[in-house]
């Protein structure tokens, strides 16, 4: 087991979820030291300088693909009340929806400067700031590519959310942040399969890279892992509790029509 000293950690607040995985392998390198924390398969390795995080962790939810698909693109609701006074972008008076330790805000931007090469299915592409406090406020820029296929006859979407530099970030949009995130890399990344009209397979993945002298360092192994192991369960969590929250809007909805209808025919 990993040590999980009191010490300071920095920002790591949105992660994908995701499975069991053996030999694993990011850039070349084989990762080591599973741990299994709520269900989420968490990895490290380090190269020279830089530390590897890599976490996987798969789950189903009874409930449509394009269900899902919208309650994993929801990145505006999910925040932390307590951090209201510090949103610069969004409605301070605005209830977070689903919550995260850390995160401030996050403005979607769905109007993006054609740039690079579309990916294979491509169907639509965001760009994203995001503002995040943990003992000091955090920011940066993601590009979020939404794919859709289809995978033994069956429909599939994958979303990757990549971080991005502050050369890359402009090439996209004319304001976009000036990120300090202390991750060199990050990618987050879901992908849904439809298992017939009611129900979708969530696979999720997530990997960073960082040379920051705490976070590569030993004893920040154990908040890292906790702090993605977290990060994964809220939000599948989240995700679960939109779809549950629309189909018990669709219920209403049709018990009132129900009660329309029996008063029409009176």
């Amino acid at each position: 087991m990993l040590r999980r000293p009191r010490i300071f950690t920095l920002l790591l607040c949105l992660v994908g979820t995701t499975v069991a995985y053996s030999n694993v392998v990011v850039d070349g390198v084989t990762l080591g030291e599973r741990e299994l924390i709520k269900g989420v398969e968490v990895f490290n390795a380090r190269k020279d300088k830089v530390r590897i995080i890599h976490a996987i962790h798969e789950s189903e939810i009874g409930g449509n693909i394009e269900v899902v698909l919208k309650n994993v693109l929801h990145f505006d609701q999910i925040c932390n009340n307590r951090y209201k006074r510090r949103r610069t972008m969004s409605d301070r008076s605005a209830d977070c929806k689903f919550r995260s330790p850390h995160l401030v805000e996050t403005k979607i931007i769905k109007k993006v400067k054609p740039h690079g090469q579309k990916l294979l299915g491509e169907i639509d592409r965001w760009f994203l700031k995001r503002v995040a406090f943990n003992r000091g406020t955090y920011r940066q820029n993601e590009l979020v590519t939404i794919q859709k296929m289809v995978k033994d006859n069956a429909i599939q979407y994958i979303v990757t959310m990549r971080l991005l530099s502050n050369d890359e970030a402009g090439k996209y949009v004319d304001s976009p942040l000036d990120s300090n995130s202390p991750f060199d890399e990050v990618i987050s990344k879901f992908v849904l399969t439809a298992k017939g009209d009611s129900k979708t397979t969530i696979k999720s993945y997530y990997t960073s890279k960082t040379d920051h002298f705490i976070l590569r360092s030993s004893m920040a192994l154990g908040k890292l892992y906790d702090s993605v192991a977290e990060g994964n369960a809220l939000s599948v969590k989240a995700i679960q509790q939109g779809v549950e929250a629309h189909q018990e809007a669709l219920k209403q909805s049709l018990a009132a029509e129900s009660v329309a209808l029996k008063k029409k025919t009176k």
